[in-house]
């Protein structure tokens, strides 16, 4: 079976999100309570209310994965190692 790279890229990012349940589990009910209070958030919202915590790339990915998310657009990274990179803007579903 020949998989496609879109394949390989969510095995990767669920294998992650798997290795970092606790810190992914903590970071998404973070975002829910930030959300609750904002338009919309960013990792970089999230990421500022946990510092103790490394975001990597990898299980960030998940942070927003559910039916409780909408994409609404980008916005430009404030985090330093981030160097004003694009990332999605979410909002919470009502």
């Amino acid at each position: 079976m020949i998989q496609t790279e879109l394949d390989f890229a969510q095995s990767g990012k669920s294998l992650a999100a798997h290795a970092n349940l606790g810190n992914l589990r903590l970071a998404q009910n973070v975002a829910k309570l930030i959300a609750k209070d904002m338009e919309s958030i960013t990792v970089d919202e999230v990421r500022q209310a946990l510092p103790e915590i490394e975001f990597k790339s990898g299980w960030t990915g998940s942070i927003f994965a559910g039916e409780c998310w909408e994409f609404i657009g980008f916005a430009a990274a404030t985090h330093a190692r981030s160097h004003g990179h694009l990332i999605r803007r979410w909002k919470l579903k009502k």
